[in-house]
C-alpha cells in the first residue's frame, strides 16, 4: 500500500489533532495507537487513525529526509522514500511493547533513506562491501586531515582501518562511478543543442605521422655512421652542440653545419618519399578538389558519406602545410552531424600540419546546425553568402558569428583574389604604391620646415 492509499480517508477538522512540539505531537501519536489497538475498534476506523497518524508524523519524515540533500539525488526523491519508511513504521511498530513511537521512526526512515542512497545513488554498481568501506575511508580521511592538518596517505589511513593500502585506494577509486555524466547529457544550455555522445570518439593523433615515421627511419638507416652518430647526441643524448664538438674533436660551427646539412637532407627525402594518392573524381565521392594560388578549395555535392567527408578534408589540412583550405558547401546535402564531425575533425588535423580552414557559402539550415554544435567556434564560417563589399572570410580570431548577420540571396562566390585571403594575412600595398602615397601626403608646420631646409 502507497502513501497515497494510506491517506486515502483522511480525517476531518474536529477529529485532525493540532502540529505543536514535537512532545505534544508524541502524545497525540500514542493516543491515536492506543485507540488503533483497541479491539472494539472495526476496520474502517484502524484505517482512518492509522492515516492520521502517518499525516501527523509526515513532517518529521520531511526533515529527515533534507539531512541527505545535495548528494546527487533529488529533493522530491528522497521525500517519497522517507514518506515510504514512515508508512513502514507506523506498520511495524508494537505499541504493546510500551517503547515510543519516535524511537523507532527515526531509524526506520534514517535506514530506508540509505538503503535508497546504496540501491540507486549509485550510477554504476558498486558491491556493498565496496560501499561501507569508502564510507569508512572517508571519515576516517576527514578525522586524519583535521588531526593531521595535512592529507594522509593510503597507508595511514589503511593502518587506522587495519586494512592494505591498494583496498583504500580501490575505495577512493570507487567514488568516480558514484555520479557519472551521461552521455545524453547537452553540451549547453540551449533545448535544441547537441549531446555529449555526438562528439564523443577520434582517432589518435598519432596516426597522422605513422607514415612519416615509417620513412624517416629508412631515410636514417641510409645515413652515414657518423651522420647516425650526431643525431643520436643530439636528439637522444640531449648534448648541446660544444659537447659534441669536444666528444667529435671539431668546432661547435662544424657542428652546427652538419645538424643543419643533415636535418635539410631528410626533409628533402620525406617530401620526395612521400606518395600522394590520387584524388577521386567527383561523380564518385561528391567532392572535388580545385588548388588555386591562395589557397585550396574543396566543394561538396550533395550528399556525401560521413567517412569520405572526413577523410577528404583532413587529407586536404594535411597537404596544406600552412596553407589555407577552404570548404565550399553550397551545394552540400550532408546532414549537419556529419559536417560537424568532419570539421572538427579536419580542426584537430590542423593544429599539427598549420593549415587554416574555413568554410564559406554554408547554407543557412545547415549554418544554424553548425552553430549550435559550436563547430563556429572553431573554423570561420560564412553563410550563403556574404555581400561583395564584406565577401572575406572570418578572421581566426572570431570565433562567433554576429548575432544579427542576415543571409543573402545565393550569389557564386569567388574562391579566388581577394575572397580567399584572410583579413589577418592580406597583401600590403607594392612599395611604389607605398612610397606614392607618403609623397602625395601633405607636409606642414615643423615637419614641413625641416624638409625643405637645406642640408
Amino acid at each position: 500500500m502507497t502513501l497515497h492509499h494510506a491517506v486515502a480517508l483522511p480525517a476531518t477538522a474536529d477529529e485532525r489533532p493540532q502540529h505543536g512540539s514535537v512532545d505534544d505531537r508524541e502524545r497525540a501519536t500514542a493516543a491515536l495507537f492506543r485507540q488503533m489497538e483497541d479491539a472494539a475498534a472495526s476496520s474502517d476506523e484502524r484505517r482512518r487513525i492509522r492515516a492520521r497518524i502517518i499525516e501527523l508524523n509526515l513532517p518529521l519524515a520531511t526533515r529527515l529526509a533534507y539531512r541527505y540533500l545535495n548528494r546527487g539525488q533529488s529533493a522530491d526523491d528522497l521525500r517519497q522514500v522517507a514518506a515510504l519508511g514512515l508508512v513502514k513504521a507506523v506498520d511495524g511498530f508494537d505499541a504493546a511493547r510500551g517503547k515510543p513511537f519516535f524511537g523507532y521512526l527515526v531509524p526506520t526512515v534514517t535506514g530506508e533513506l540509505k538503503r535508497h542512497f546504496r540501491d540507486h545513488g549509485w550510477d554504476v554498481h558498486v558491491p556493498r562491501r565496496l560501499q561501507e568501506r569508502y564510507l569508512e575511508v572517508t571519515r576516517t580521511q576527514s578525522a586524519l586531515t583535521q588531526r593531521l592538518r595535512r592529507a594522509p596517505g593510503a597507508a595511514e589511513i589503511g593502518a587506522v582501518l587495519g586494512i592494505a593500502d591498494h583496498e583504500v585506494v580501490e575505495a577512493l577509486g570507487a567514488a568516480a562511478v558514484y555520479d557519472v555524466s551521461s552521455l545524453n547529457a547537452r553540451v549547453s544550455g540551449e533545448d535544441d543543442a547537441a549531446e555529449r555522445q555526438e562528439f564523443i570518439g577520434a582517432e589518435d593523433a598519432a596516426l597522422m605521422s605513422v607514415c612519416d615515421k615509417l620513412v624517416l627511419r629508412r631515410l636514417v638507416q641510409d645515413l652515414p655512421e657518423r651522420d647516425r652518430h650526431i643525431l643520436s647526441l643530439y636528439f637522444f643524448a640531449e648534448m648541446t652542440q660544444d659537447r659534441i664538438a669536444a666528444v667529435l674533436g671539431m668546432s661547435q660551427m662544424n657542428v652546427s653545419r652538419l645538424l643543419r646539412r643533415i636535418l635539410d637532407q631528410l626533409r628533402r627525402g620525406l617530401d620526395d618519399g612521400a606518395e600522394r594518392p590520387a584524388e577521386p573524381s567527383c561523380a564518385r565521392t561528391g567532392i572535388s578538389m580545385n588548388h588555386t594560388r591562395d589557397a585550396s578549395v574543396l566543394t561538396v555535392h550533395g550528399d556525401v558519406d560521413a567517412s569520405v567527408l572526413r577523410r577528404a578534408l583532413v587529407d586536404a589540412v594535411v597537404r596544406a602545410r600552412r596553407g589555407r583550405v577552404v570548404v565550399d558547401l553550397r551545394q552540400a546535402a550532408t546532414a549537419g552531424a556529419v559536417t560537424a564531425r568532419a570539421l572538427v575533425d579536419a580542426y584537430r588535423a590542423s593544429g599539427s600540419s598549420g593549415a587554416r580552414l574555413a568554410a564559406v557559402d554554408v547554407p543557412p539550415e545547415l549554418y544554424d546546425v553548425l552553430r549550435r554544435l559550436g563547430v563556429t567556434r572553431l573554423v570561420p564560417c560564412r553563410p550563403l553568402c556574404a555581400p561583395a563589399a564584406s565577401a572575406s572570410l572570418p578572421s581566426e580570431d572570431e570565433h562567433r558569428p554576429l548575432a544579427d548577420a542576415t543571409v543573402q540571396p545565393h550569389r557564386p562566390c569567388d574562391v579566388s583574389a581577394e575572397w580567399m585571403v584572410l583579413p589577418s594575412v592580406r597583401r600590403r600595398p607594392p612599395m611604389a604604391t607605398r612610397t606614392s602615397a607618403v609623397a602625395r601626403r601633405p607636409t606642414t608646420g615643423r615637419r614641413a620646415g625641416r624638409r625643405t631646409r637645406a642640408p
